[in-house]
Order: C-alpha cells, then structure tokens, then sequence
C-alpha cells in the first residue's frame, strides 16, 4: 500500500493540472489520504509501526465482504529489534509525497505527515533490515527481493523535496550508489530505482545530474529495446500483473521525457502502453471504461450482493458478472501472446490491487497533462515481435500456482481394481495441515496415474461439506457431500507420476466429514482408509548410517536466466511437530525463494529450510511440496543431497 500510495500522490504532485482539467484533484487527494490515514495510526512510536493485519493464508481462505471478516487477525509490527527498512522507508516516502501533495490544501495534515515521514526515514536508517524478516508471514506474499537501498534513497529524495533540507539529498546519493543499477528491470512496489532515477535526474545540478540521466535512459532504453512485446505491442515484464509492470515503466519513462530524455520516443512509448491498455487493441483492461471491459474482476467485495444476502465462494464460482462495477480498476492483464478471459477465478489476468492504478493512473494524468499543453501526440511505435520470456521473480500479491513435472525416475502408478487402489491410503492423500471450529484444511496430494490433458478429482465425503474453498482447482457447488475438483487453465497437463498438491479448506456443522473415496478422471484412487501398519509401511526406518531409503525429488518447472524454479517433494519419514530440511547445492546459490518454509540465508551452498508456524505438524508418509527459486552466478547449482531433521534422505 505504502508504494502505491507515493507513486499515486507522486502523480499528483507531477500534474497537478490534469488532475484539475478532469476535475479529480479533490478524489485524488482523499484516495491518497484514505491511506495515509492509515499510515499515521499505525505508526504508534518513532521506532514502531504496524506493517500487518491478518495472517495471509487465512484472509486468502476468505470471500465475502471485508467489514463481515471476523477470524482472527493479529497485528504484526516493525521495530528497532525487528526492523523493516524498505517498509519504514517506503512509509516514509507515501507520507512526504503526501506532504507536499496536501501542503496547500491542508497545511496542518501536511506537517502532520511529514513529522512521521521524518520518524520513519530516522527509523528506516538507524535500524537496518528487511520487514519480511520481521515479519515472515508477509513473505508468503509481499517478500523483501534483494535489499532496501532503492527505498531509502526514494524516501531520502521525497523528505528533501517536501524540506528543502540537503542533508536528505546527500543521504540519498550515499544510498544510490550502493544499488546496482544496470540490473534493474522493473519500477514496482518492490523496487524504487527507477522512481530515485527520476528525481535525482530532477533534483540535482550538472555536473553529477548526467550520471543520473544516463542511468534513467539506460534504463527506459533497456524497456524499450530489449524485453518482449506481446503481438500487440505490450511490453511484457512478467506473467503476473502485466498490465501493472507495464502501466509503471510507462510512467517513469513519461517522466524522463519530461525531463528531455529521448522525449518523443518516450511518450510515443508511453502513450502506446496506455492506451493498450484503455482498449486501442481490441478491448479494455480497465472495469466500466471502453469497449468490452473486464465484468468479472478477481474483488471479493465487488462480487458480492447487496446485504442481507450472504456472499461466499459460491460468489466467487459464479459465472455473472460482478454485481457492482469496481469502476477504473486497471487488472492483471493478458498473457504474453495477448490472450485474456475475463474469468473472476483466474486471478494472474484479473486480479485488482492498490499498486496496479498507482502508476497506470498517473501514466494517464501525465499523458492528459501533455495533450492539454500540446505535446507530442505521435503514433504507436511498431511493436517488437520478440517473445522470449523474461522473468524477474514470481511476483507477488498472491501465491504463485505450482504446475509439477515428472521426477526423473518417476515414483509407481496406483493400480485399481474397480473398487479403489490395492495399495492406497486416503491418510496418504489428504493431508490435514489445520483445524479450528467447523473447519478444517489439508493438502490432496495426488500421484498422476497417466497423461492428461485436462483431470477432475472427485472427493466423496462421509457427511456434507458446506463450504469448500480451494485456489489451484475449481469446485463445484456446496453444500454437497461430494465434491469435484476440475483443473485450472495453466494445471490441466500433467505427465504420469507428477506430484499434483491441492491446498483446501472445508466447512462444516455437526460432525467433521472425512473423505471416503478419491477418483481421478472417473477412475478411483482410493475408496478406503487404513490404518497405518509400521510393519508394512513404505516409510523405510533410518538406517544406522543416518541415510533413510525413502527419496526426495527434485521436479524442476521452469529455467532463465540465473535462476531455475522446482518442487522439492519429500515424503515425511516420521512424525513430527517441527522440521527443517537441508539442501546441499554443488555450488553456491545467491538467492533462494521458498514461500512455505523459511530459508537460511544465502549465498550459500548449504539451505536449510523451516516449517511455518502452520505446516510443522507432519504424519510419517506425508508429502511435502516445497516450491521454491534458487538464483546463481555461473554454472547452476545441482541438489546434492537432502536431509531431513538431520536424518540424509536418498535423491532420485
């Protein structure tokens, strides 16, 4: 929020005049301090400040309306012990953008803003550390990528713009330098570079104001020329968000043409971008403007009716349109070759965030503040046909969809008898991971018996299930006693023996109801449960060399540069309340992502990971799916060997 929030009053301030032409100053200065609002109440002390509400699988867990949430929701905090820079420092740019934006209009909320934003860049800079650190639920959705230099020199640079004070813009500089900046690739909520590019380039004087424009065209350049483009000409960052990464480069790129840089191909570039995605190719991504707008936005509150009607995920599985127009929302965007569904469910393409507008809505003010002052007006640019995908690190406001492919050697396929598998066990399969009133949550950890295109998975229960929430399948309708999970559009092709792991959570009254049979594709996989007979089970005990026979996998999903994306699968061996497992690498990993574990730090060649507070409760015989990113310099690192609890586990 704190970055949407800077980029929005940072528009703002920019062009002030447009905002004012379409009559929109008043909105956007309420919808800036809507949030700064926020910002000051949570900001309890100098050295304290509330980063998080809820915890993120829960919240994920539900859909209805926000003022009806009433499972718990602790509040997570930043502090001199557990310290967050970025968000600190990022908090401290919204609130001294905020300050300038609000210094004419309402001079005693601006200096109101500005005192914390000082606090909080004091903060920010005293007490040096990554809030997903501090705070490890964020990083399951909002992980701190690399460090937090870029956000304290673009919180540096707002506190000398809103004082005038230089010690702010020579503490800016000292931060600047230490950020690699040819690398960078993006302008987004996690990354500031490109946003301290700009005002550096605006805010200082020959002869070093050169150094910062030649780093702002690299960068704008590097957009342009090298990243993809869909076939209709949009540049292509990443799958997740796409409009948003593009909407953001536009921007920036707009604002180093204000500033003289390359300024006709700037805004030929900008314009071209923004009008993509305002419909010049076919159809908009915006809700309510244009022709064949989003109806069906991934927003809980938008698809809800009015009250006293109840709002579930029968809500979200409804085909209709939402029944209120979330008007301006820009959503995720198209895939690479252009393809969209306006499907509520597939939130990559439709999901409506705070730091999605920020920079689109700003991009559109400067691009209205150009026309109203007879700027330039070319044409599109003809767009680069280039399709190679660039990947910078799965992005983030929700987890990520795994699809698995085959191990290398390739476990056994069940065999069934009509009746359900000989040689299967439903305790195997559904994996309960947590419970509370009325509900519980498990992992259907299902071994693909053959190839397919497309699967549904029928789960019948010994009693009915009211509610069934799950994010990598569809469901169909409850209350039932029987559900059937169908694939997702980038799920539905498996190979045989791929590890397919769906997360849910099921409601219910009265009795719990347990799963009585499991079919896949109309063949059964399991129609009843054993109990388990440590004689005959196929968890090998530890031999005395501490190496257990059971192996862990390594299913490599995707590869680019520098980085390579995989599953570790690893069947528990034994029971256990907590675990940690320990990768050995053949050579050292520069950066290792994992969203349901914790990680050791890197660089290294040895990475232990850690249960959640939520998933170290493990049965002996359960698997455990750990999607995880390993970067390296060089020749990638192979997975040399896996431990469990300290306990070597062989690897297939």
């Amino acid at each position: 929020m704190a970055g949407a929030i800077t980029v929005l009053a940072w528009g703002a301030v920019e062009y002030g005049e447009a905002y004012k032409a379409a009559g929109e100053l008043a909105n956007v200065r309420a919808a800036v301090k809507w949030a700064t609002d926020y910002f000051l109440k949570a900001h309890v002390a100098p050295s304290v400040f509330y980063g998080q509400v809820g915890i993120g699988d829960l919240d994920h867990a539900y859909w209805g309306r926000p003022e009806d949430m009433d499972m718990y929701r602790p509040a997570y905090k930043i502090t001199e012990s557990k310290p967050g820079s970025d968000l600190a420092g990022e908090t401290a740019a919204a609130l001294a953008a905020a300050s300038i934006l609000f210094k004419d209009s309402d001079s005693a909320y601006s200096d109101d803003c500005l005192l914390h934003a000082r606090q909080l860049y004091s903060f920010a800079d005293n007490f040096r550390g990554k809030y997903s650190d501090s705070i490890p639920d964020a990083a399951n959705f909002y992980y701190s990528w690399g460090v937090y230099d870029d956000e304290l020199a673009w919180a540096a640079l707002w506190l000398y713009r809103a004082t005038g004070e230089e010690t702010f813009l020579t503490q800016a500089k000292a931060h600047y330098s230490n950020i690699y900046t040819s690398g960078v690739q993006e302008f987004s909520w996690a990354e500031k570079t490109p946003g301290a590019m700009v005002l550096l380039a605006q805010l200082t004087d020959a002869p070093e104001k050169q150094t910062y424009l030649q780093d702002l065209e690299g960068f704008c350049d590097r957009i342009i020329n090298e990243k993809p483009r869909t076939p209709k000409g949009l540049v292509y960052l990443s799958q997740w968000g796409s409009l948003r990464y593009a909407a953001n480069v536009a921007f920036v790129c707009l604002r180093a043409a204000d500033l003289g840089i390359k300024s006709e191909t700037y805004r030929t570039f900008g314009k071209q971008q923004i009008h993509y995605m305002l419909g010049s190719t076919g159809r908009s991504f915006v809700v309510g403007f244009g022709n064949n707008p989003p109806q069906r936005p991934h927003h809980a509150s938008s698809s809800c009716k009015d009250p006293p009607a109840s709002c579930t995920w029968d809500d979200f599985n409804s085909p209709a349109p939402n029944p209120h127009i979330l008007y301006g929302a820009l959503v995720g965007g198209p895939g690479q070759d252009d393809s969209y569904a306006d499907v509520r469910s597939d939130y990559i393409k439709n999901e409506v965030t705070c730091d999605y507008n920020a920079g689109f809505q700003s991009a559109v003010a400067a691009l209205r503040q150009l026309a109203g002052c007879g700027g330039s007006t070319a044409t599109t640019a003809a767009p680069d046909t280039t399709t190679t995908p660039v990947t910078t690190r799965p992005p983030g406001t929700t987890q990520s969809p795994v699809t698995t492919k085959a191990p290398t050697t390739p476990g056994p396929q069940p065999t069934t008898d009509g009746g359900g598998s000989s040689s299967c066990d439903i305790n195997d399969m559904v994996q309960q991971t947590n419970e509370w009133s009325g509900n519980f949550q498990a992992n259907l950890v299902v071994k693909i018996p053959v190839n397919s295109q497309s699967w549904s998975i029928t789960l019948t229960f010994s009693s009915t299930v009211t509610q069934f929430q799950v994010w990598t399948a569809d469901a169909s309708a409850t209350p039932s006693s029987t559900i059937t999970l169908t694939n997702k559009s980038y799920n539905g092709m498996q190979t045989a023996g791929n590890t397919l792991t769906i997360n849910f959570i099921a409601s219910y009254s009265g009795a719990k109801p347990e799963v009585t049979s499991i079919t896949f594709n109309g063949t059964p996989l399991c129609s009843t449960s054993k109990a388990k007979q440590p004689s005959t089970s196929s968890i090998p005990k530890t031999t005395t060399n501490g190496v257990s026979t059971e192996c862990a996998a390594v299913q490599q999903t995707n590869e680019w540069s520098g980085n390579f994306q995989a599953n570790l699968v690893v069947k528990v061996p034994a029971d256990t309340n907590s675990w940690s497992i320990t990768l050995t690498f053949s050579r050292t990993v520069t950066n290792f992502q994992v969203w349901v574990a914790d990680a050791s730090a890197t660089p290294s060649s040895t990475i232990t990971l850690t249960n959640k507070s939520y998933n170290g409760l493990q049965k002996a015989g359960n698997t455990l799916t750990i999607n995880f990113i390993a970067s390296y310099n060089g020749a990638k690192p192979e997975v040399t060997s896996v431990a469990f609890n300290d306990d070597v586990i062989c690897l297939n």
